[in-house]
This record gives C-alpha cells, sequence and structure tokens, in this order.
C-alpha cells in the first residue's frame, strides 16, 4: 500500500449480514437529496448504514455522538461525498474519532470546477454504460459530483450547459422548490472534454511527487528544496499523496491525482515498488516525468533498467541548492517552459 488511507475498512459481511430494517435519518447527510437511509446492523463497535446518497459506511459510536452531531452541513455534505468516492464493492469505509483527528482530513466540497468535470463524468460513464442519456440525476450521483443542494446542482448544470458540454433539462417538483436535473447527455464539446478528462490531458497547475515516506532526509529535501522551489521558480505546487485531501481506494487516488498532474516528479533512491509503478502509470497516460535519485545511491546502483537510461537529477546533502537548480532546468526543459527575457 503507498499511502495511508483515511478510512478504516468494514468487511462487506457487516453491511450486508443483517437483515435491512425501517429507513433511518442517515447520521452523515441527514437525508440530503431526499435519499432512504437503512441501519443495517449495530454492536459495541459501532453502526452500518447504507444511505441512497452516501452509500455504505460504518460510523463508531463514539465518532457519532462525539464529532459528527456537531458537524454543520457544509462538512456533512463534504464527509458524504467523500464517503461516496472512497467506497467500491470490496471496500466499505469505516467513520472513527481518528479520522476526524487526522491532520490530512479537510472537510471541504470538490470546487466548482471540480463539481463540473464530476457532472461530465457522471453522466459519460453512464451514457457509455448504458448506450442512452442518464433519465435523472439520483442522490448517489449528487453526492459523488460533490454538490452542497440542488441550487448548486441547478448552478453547475446551468453554467456547464452554457459552455455547451452538457444538455439536459430542468424539470421543477410538484411545489416548484427545486429541479430535477433529467434527460442528460453531452454534446460532442462535451464528449471532448470526458476523454481529456479521463486521459489525463486536461493536465491541473501542480506537479504530483512519487516517494518513499519516513525517510529523513529525503522529506526535507522534498519539503525544503523542491516543493517551494518549482512554485517560486514555476508556478507549480507539488503534491504527495499526503496532501491529498479527499480519502478514498487508494489507487484511486493515486491514478487520479497522477492523470490530472502536469508532470510527475519520481524519486528513485529506494527501489521503492510504489514509485516505479507511479512512474509508470504517469509514462502510459504521456505525462511529463523527472527522475530523481540520491547520488549515492545512483552511483552505486544505478536504478533499474528500465529507467536508468533515463535522465535522472542526484541529489545528496549539503548540495541541495545544487540539486534545486539542476531539478528546475531539467523541469523547464521537459514542459517547454523557459524564462522570458
Amino acid at each position: 500500500m503507498r499511502g495511508a488511507n483515511n478510512f478504516h475498512s468494514a468487511t462487506l459481511g457487516e453491511v450486508r449480514g443483517a437483515v435491512v430494517g425501517e429507513s433511518v435519518e442517515c447520521p452523515i447527510c441527514e437525508g440530503r437529496f431526499f435519499g432512504r437511509c437503512y441501519e443495517h446492523s449495530s454492536d459495541i463497535d459501532g453502526r452500518a448504514f447504507e444511505c441512497d446518497a452516501c452509500g455504505r459506511f460504518t460510523l463508531s459510536r463514539t465518532a457519532l455522538s462525539v464529532r459528527v452531531r456537531s458537524l454543520n452541513s457544509v462538512e456533512r455534505a463534504a464527509i458524504s461525498h467523500r464517503i461516496q468516492i472512497a467506497q467500491s464493492e470490496n471496500y466499505i469505509p469505516r467513520i472513527t474519532t481518528s479520522w476526524f483527528d487526522d491532520d490530512s482530513v479537510e472537510l471541504r466540497l470538490p470546487s466548482p470546477i471540480e463539481r463540473a468535470r464530476n457532472l461530465i463524468e457522471v453522466v459519460g460513464l453512464h451514457v457509455l454504460s448504458n448506450g442512452s442519456h442518464l433519465s435523472e440525476l439520483s442522490p448517489r450521483d449528487f453526492s459523488k459530483i460533490g454538490f452542497f443542494d440542488f441550487l448548486d446542482a441547478e448552478n453547475i448544470f446551468r453554467e456547464t450547459s452554457s459552455r455547451n458540454l452538457l444538455k439536459g433539462q430542468l424539470v421543477p417538483d410538484s411545489d416548484g422548490d427545486f429541479y430535477h436535473l433529467s434527460e442528460l447527455n453531452l454534446t460532442l464539446d462535451g464528449w471532448e472534454e470526458f476523454e481529456e478528462l479521463r486521459s489525463g490531458l486536461r493536465a491541473g497547475k501542480y506537479a504530483f511527487v512519487a516517494m518513499k515516506f519516513g525517510d529523513l532526509e529525503l522529506e526535507v529535501l522534498v519539503s525544503t528544496f523542491v516543493k517551494p522551489k518549482v512554485l517560486s521558480e514555476l508556478g507549480y505546487q507539488v503534491v504527495d499523496l499526503r496532501d491529498v485531501a479527499r480519502a478514498g481506494i487508494i489507487d484511486n487516488l493515486l491514478r487520479e491525482q497522477i492523470r490530472d498532474a502536469a508532470f510527475v516528479i519520481v524519486d528513485l533512491t529506494h527501489d521503492n515498488s510504489g514509485a516505479y509503478w507511479e512512474a509508470g502509470y504517469a509514462e502510459g497516460l504521456g505525462k511529463p516525468v523527472v527522475y530523481i535519485c540520491e547520488s549515492a545511491k545512483f552511483d552505486a546502483a544505478k536504478t533499474h533498467f528500465d529507467t536508468n537510461h533515463c535522465m535522472t537529477v542526484v541529489w545528496s546533502k549539503g548540495k541541495e541548492e545544487e540539486f534545486s537548480r539542476s531539478l528546475i532546468a531539467t523541469i523547464r526543459r521537459s514542459l517547454g517552459l523557459f524564462p522570458t527575457q
């Protein structure tokens, strides 16, 4: 595993083993988007739920009594979104007090641009899987996209439609209090956007660094000489997996962060299999990959034969400034970035 998952896992048996009882108010979203919620089981360790909006999750009793009840509406929507994107067929998020105490957990919703892109992906994936338009967004779709409420969904839909990326209908409910989003499909421009999002061609203004965690010298190098230098010299924020605010299945997060990065920096000092995997994934997407390695290790053993012919910027303690200058120059050449005169 190449990082720390902010959620603990519950087994499928813990959630599926009990008979579904009467519907209850979801302790996380409190019925957001009019989804129903069922409690599947309850024991001394916590309670298991399946919510139309949040999906499946378990919640410790301490987290429920100490943390969850004090959440505001934005935080609830953010957690609902995080639960939704974290789960898979074989993984069910478990929320505990330690999850709230994790410094990497930031209870925020995706930005408006991220929500628009998520909407395009949800619609596009449905059409590809079913061969027809998406008749209506479900409560689960709303949470997965990261909408705060129906008004937020309406605004994002209107903006996305106005850019000729999405088509569909806004249908008011019987009381006129909110709109249903229905008959959704992508335009040709929307499909082009969808393909770029899925293939990683739409690069963000950040770089992703793949590295082994826990090496003090490497941690200092990255935090002191890589991240600030790349930002100040080139304008790109450099993030690693621990900087990612959203919790989820670790491989899904890696793919998403690498896919959306402008370029990737990979440290090969420790022959870390995770770093090589991330480098290979980035290379496969056609991302610029900049390799770095500690000089003594590189001189003694080089790197794996698949990368030992690649341009590698070496680093060593005491020569960090020289390394950072070489790194910036290498990134400039890789991205075609040259200082203006």
